[in-house]
């Protein structure tokens, strides 16, 4: 966007007391999904009013004793009617390659780290990528509806997560080589950039701004801190309030005021670049306490900034799942199980492992009560979704 005409939207902004659209066009919110199934989509549509699904291209949950490459595939074959249902409902959708379809992923160490370390410095890696969007740039080149293409999901070198700066020091030049192929065949959607690392946003700090010739490159940020917030009852069995002290990135007490200045660096990425920041997965498990009051404080965040953001997830998994009560099971110290309910950081009680089967039965959920309601509520400023747009 040019500087002239982002000042005066930054001057009626602030007559306005609305955010300047970095990037242009409206403003998404919506899910995450792992099927674009028609009547998913339609339900998402109908029910929640969302206008944006990102679509989490992932070979390996398809893959049910055949190859990653065979269900990648299977994912392309059925990618063009799934579009078709997504211009139908008039959604926009992002297209996530959450994981490549590597069926012969090499082994450079036998240190986690330095194994992960050195994956970014084989080219094989960056070629299989590039290959992947290529295919999909075909597919969509002619296509006259709203896609975004997100390169890699959660790119990360933990070698250098606590470094600054944080991103894979290869994942610039990878990234801008797969911009550069993809716009040799598609020059009408789209890309989007998730520095890092991983689930974090530190590596928005020093990334540099990439170069896409057609179009200004969107950034795109997950949001799971305090991850042992927001993953409890997964990685480890005590129940943990909202807000709250937490020993994440450095520690302390954690609430909205927290929650932005860690998202700070993207904050500032935003700001420095007239960039356009995508949300692409935020969450809590469904059982977490006050789990209500995190959703809408990162929601708070995201309107505040003008960014666009997906819900993690739709149809997808019980942990995150906005259909389910928020009910859970629940053991003593020792691990017997005790009740199947709301879960209370004050009653002493714990997660039953995450690996063990439900024991209790969950209620039925019957309206939009808690977590749903919340995100009832935030969809409703998509306005009016066309439910069969042309």
């Amino acid at each position: 966007m040019p500087r002239r005409i982002c000042l005066l939207l930054l001057l009626l902004e602030a007559v306005a007391g609305s955010p300047c659209p970095a990037a242009g066009g409206p403003q998404y919110r919506g899910f995450t999904v792992q099927f674009m199934d028609a009547k998913s989509l339609t339900e998402a549509v109908r029910t929640w009013n969302i206008n944006q699904v990102r679509y989490m291209m992932c070979p390996v949950w398809r893959n049910k004793g055949g190859t990653n490459m065979a269900s990648w595939e299977k994912i392309l074959k059925d990618l063009p009617a799934a579009l078709d249902t997504a211009k139908k409902l008039g959604i926009a959708v992002v297209l996530d390659l959450h994981h490549l379809p590597d069926d012969n992923r090499k082994t450079y160490s036998k240190d986690a780290n330095e194994n992960e370390h050195l994956w970014w410095y084989d080219r094989d890696n960056l070629a299989l990528l590039i290959a992947c969007w290529k295919q999909v740039a075909e597919i969509c080149k002619d296509r006259d509806q709203v896609i975004w293409f997100d390169l890699l999901n959660e790119p990360v070198d933990s070698m250098f997560v606590h470094k600054t700066p944080s991103y894979a020091p290869a994942l610039p030049k990878w990234m801008q080589e797969t911009i550069d192929a993809i716009r040799t065949i598609d020059r009408r959607h789209p890309i989007v950039v998730e520095p890092g690392p991983g689930m974090l946003c530190w590596g928005f700090r020093g990334f540099p701004a990439l170069k896409d010739p057609v179009m200004p490159v969107i950034y795109s940020v997950h949001m799971y801190q305090p991850v042992i917030y927001t993953h409890q009852g997964i990685h480890d069995t005590t129940i943990h309030p909202w807000p709250g002290r937490f020993n994440d990135h450095g520690g302390g007490w954690w609430d909205r005021k927290r929650l932005e200045e860690e998202l700070a660096p993207a904050i500032e990425f935003q700001k420095l670049h007239h960039a356009r920041i995508y949300v692409g997965e935020f969450s809590a498990a469904r059982w977490a306490p006050n789990a209500v009051g995190y959703l809408r404080d990162c929601i708070d965040i995201f309107e505040k900034y003008g960014w666009d953001w997906n819900y993690h997830a739709f149809n997808e998994s019980a942990i995150w799942s906005l259909e389910d009560s928020e009910y859970v099971d629940l053991c003593d110290k020792n691990g017997k199980y005790v009740r199947t309910g709301l879960a209370d950081p004050k009653s002493g009680l714990r997660y039953i492992d995450y690996s063990l089967p439900q024991v209790g039965t969950l209620p039925k959920v019957e309206g939009f009560t808690g977590r749903r309601g919340v995100m009832k509520k935030a969809f409703e400023r998509n306005g009016i979704v066309p439910k069969a747009a042309k």
